[in-house]
Formats: structure tokens, sequence, C-alpha cells
């Protein structure tokens, strides 16, 4: 097993336990969406603990991991997740920005990838999940994104127009196979498809797919790296010649 993989899962034992011994919530740092299918498959055999999972706003790639159980605690507790609204202090002079552009400046200031969520980036605007305990350094510390000054405040939360939409697909298939839909999502062989699933690179609703013949049911989330994430809507009727015709929605 990989040991940084091996290390966050100890870390992350560790976390449970704390939160039950201690009654109180423990969280992890953002985790992206492979290191969360990992973490989820876990059995953390500790007893009444619930694991949840949250990354700003609802469509999140990059999540926080929350252990406890509110209903022992007596209490609930927020995620420790703040998300900031990047935007230029002259519009008219600003560069247009990307993913790429916010994160380098971000990471300039010297900051752990595993502190920062999504970045979602529309023009000459940005919007950055992180950790609520650094967004004050993040606020006072980021002035400017390559040629363009800005300003850094919290907001309430993610415009509607730079959540991820859907594009409505049809395929075709032998079955309702998982292994069959990543094949024709993928437009891969049989043998690179079972090379996926071998590494680890199809997950399922969160968690690594380690059944090719899985059966799929209406809401799965699909995610293969390197190639995007669907919705899995459900077969729509069968064609002449007895295959299922499906209906998958494509997050952009």
């Amino acid at each position: 097993m990989n040991k940084d993989i091996q290390e966050m899962k100890n870390r992350l034992q560790d976390l449970a336990w704390q939160s039950y011994i201690n009654n109180r919530f423990t969280f992890t740092e953002f985790l992206s969406e492979s290191e969360l299918a990992q973490c989820l498959k876990e059995e953390y055999d500790i007893p009444d603990t619930r694991v949840m999972h949250f990354g700003g706003y609802e469509e999140a790639l990059r999540q926080v991991i929350r252990f406890g159980n509110p209903r022992l605690f007596g209490y609930d507790q927020e995620y420790p997740i703040t998300i900031l609204h990047v935007a230029p202090v002259k519009e008219k002079f600003a560069d247009e920005l990307t993913h790429r552009d916010i994160l380098g400046a971000l990471m300039n200031l010297g900051m752990e990838r595993k502190m920062l969520g999504d970045i979602l980036v529309k023009e000459i605007h940005a919007y950055v999940c992180c950790i609520t305990s650094m967004a004050e350094f993040i606020c006072e510390n980021l002035t400017r994104v390559k040629h363009t000054t800005v300003t850094c405040t919290p907001t309430d939360g993610i415009p509607e127009e730079l959540r991820p939409h859907f594009e409505e697909q049809f395929y075709v298939l032998p079955s309702d196979r998982l292994d069959c839909l990543v094949a024709k999502l993928t437009n891969l062989s049989r043998m690179r498809v079972r090379e996926l699933f071998e590494k680890g690179d199809v997950i399922k609703n969160s968690m690594p797919a380690t059944m090719p013949d899985f059966r799929m049911t209406y809401g799965d989330i699909i995610s293969v790296r390197g190639y995007g994430r669907w919705k899995y809507e459900g077969p729509e009727k069968l064609t002449h010649k007895g295959k299922l015709r499906v209906r998958v929605l494509h997050y952009c």
C-alpha cells in the first residue's frame, strides 16, 4: 500500500478515536476525490461514530471528513470551511483568471494543498473553499494574482452559475453493469477498463469501485480519473435488439 495513503488512514483512525473518547467532532483537512474514496471504504470499528463529509457546497469534489455523532453529543457542529471571493480591485484592468492562476498564487503564499478545497473561476472572479483557520491569512496576504491586484473576502456560498452543470447523454449498453458503462463513457477497450478498476481509478458514490460487474442503480455517481464524472439516471427503454438505452448526466 502507498505509504502516504497508509499514513492518511492512520491519521483518520486517530481522529475517529479522538471523537469517540472526547465526545467532540473531529475533522480532516480537504481530501481529493480519490483520497476520500480510499478513506471512506475503511472500517473504523468505533461504536456510534458517524463518518460524514462535505466540501463547502453540494457538488464539491474536494471534501472534509467529519467524525462524530450529533445524537450522542447533544449538539451539531458546522464544517470548518470558509468560502472566499477573490475579485479584482479594478475590473477594467483585470486579467482573466484560471484555476491554475489562483492555485499558484495561493501556493506561493506557502499554503498546503490540503488546506484548500475546490476553486471555481469565472473570468475575473474566483471562489475558493478553504479551511476556516486559514481564511484570515489568505484574505490578508492574497493581494495579487498574475498582474491583477485583488481583494479576498468571505462570502456565503458559491454562485449558482459557477456550480457544476450537467450535460444529458445517452448510451446503448448490453447490460447495466458498471464496467459496460465505463467502457462507453471512456471509449476504451475492456482490457483498458479492467486496468482502470485495478488501479482504483473508477469511483462509485465516493468509494473505489472494486466490482466491475456491479449493477448500476438510479442516482449512482461515477467518476473515472482523467475522464470525468457522471450521474446515472437509469435505463430509458430496450432497443429492438434487447439492449439498454441509458441516460446519464455529465458534470460539466
